[in-house]
């Protein structure tokens, strides 16, 4: 028996979908009365992966974890999962000019107990409603001078807060060869080391010449660290799961200039040829599209750079235009979302109305 139950919640989307999955503030909701609640909450939001969420009475007579499996993401659209004891539920967010409808889909227990379940998840969905509601809503005028508005998660009287992980790229993840991490400030030396000290590596990257360990530095902490902690995403350094090596980099970034969002890579030269970075991009844009809620992502490379567009071109991305970079002409690329997930091309001028 399937069961739906949905709440108008007087909110951003951006908003109500940090609020609905970001661990900090499911504890703050996940209750469907004064004398429960959610003390601790965990999840993995993407497709195939966890999310664990302990529910107790606050008396400490009972409590149970509701715990499952997430079938599918689609950021600020769309999330379903299936529990472990095999139901299967589907929340959608329905944006709205002025509010959001949230509506959730679920398959009961069992029909003696109907009744009683809707009840319970009605209240649940209520308290998620008033409690995104209360919240205080910062940064929510757009920004003058046609400058890109601030992110969500910052405020005026935090500048320096970190992103929640509902709104930015994972800071860490493996593929089946590699793992992606975040740079700290202790990596830098190393990662300059590797790519922007290295003549091959700057052949085909701006400037095509290798930078002194003084001069990368500071490039090397603008792109890794501070488009981080700007954007809520960025590159993260490669390196083999086998090993801690610093290989290079591969993720996101602002292309400069824009609102558009590029896929960026650069490994050092002893990998070329393996697939590395195919592997890490093919990550990136699927972490662009799921999480980030992306409408398309582009890529750039001199056009005499036949293996970075080999790259692109295995990712789905497909010639757009003639562009440039810091004077110097590129050949651009893009995949929008549509194309992403039916493995179709969308033509250019199609994006750009």
């Amino acid at each position: 028996m399937k069961i739906t139950v949905e709440a108008r919640v007087a909110a951003p989307i951006d908003d109500v979908w940090l609020a609905w999955t970001t661990p900090d503030d499911i504890t703050e909701w996940n209750a469907a009365s004064d004398d429960w609640t959610c003390p601790r909450a965990e999840l993995d939001l993407r497709s195939g992966g966890r999310f664990a969420y302990r529910m107790e009475a606050k008396d400490g007579s009972t409590g149970f974890d509701f715990v499952g499996t997430f079938t599918s993401v689609v950021s600020r659209e769309a999330i379903e999962f299936t529990l472990d004891d095999g139901r299967s539920v589907a929340v959608r967010f329905l944006a709205r000019d002025d509010a959001v409808i949230v509506r959730e889909a679920f398959d009961a227990a069992s029909a003696s107990t109907a009744e009683r379940e809707r009840h319970g998840w009605q209240a649940i969905l209520d308290n998620f409603a008033r409690y995104v509601q209360g919240k205080t809503t910062s940064d929510s005028n757009p920004a003058s001078g046609g400058s890109r508005q601030p992110p969500a998660w910052r405020t005026a009287a935090d500048p320096g807060r970190e992103p929640p992980a509902s709104v930015a790229m994972r800071s860490a993840m493996h593929t089946d060869r590699l793992r992606l991490r975040r740079a700290a400030e202790a990596d830098l030396e190393a990662y300059c080391r590797t790519t922007l000290c290295d003549a091959n590596v700057m052949a085909m990257l701006p400037g095509h010449e290798a930078l002194t360990l003084e001069t990368a530095l500071p490039r090397a902490r603008a792109t890794l660290i501070e488009t981080w902690r700007e954007h809520g995403f960025g590159p993260w350094l490669v390196s083999e799961r086998s090993s801690e090596a610093i290989l290079g980099h591969c993720g996101l970034r602002y292309w400069p200039g824009t609102e558009d969002v590029e896929v960026l890579y650069a490994l050092t030269p002893h990998v070329w040829g393996l697939g590395y970075a195919t592997e890490a991009a093919r990550t990136s844009v699927a972490e662009g599209f799921t999480f980030l809620g992306l409408r398309r992502i582009i890529a750039a490379a001199f056009p005499e750079n036949l293996a970075s567009i080999r790259v692109m071109t295995q990712l789905g991305l497909r010639y757009w235009k003639r562009g440039d970079l810091r004077g110097e002409r590129v050949d651009m690329y893009q995949l929008d979302r549509r194309s992403w997930r039916t493995g179709q091309p969308v033509a250019a001028a199609a994006l750009d109305r």
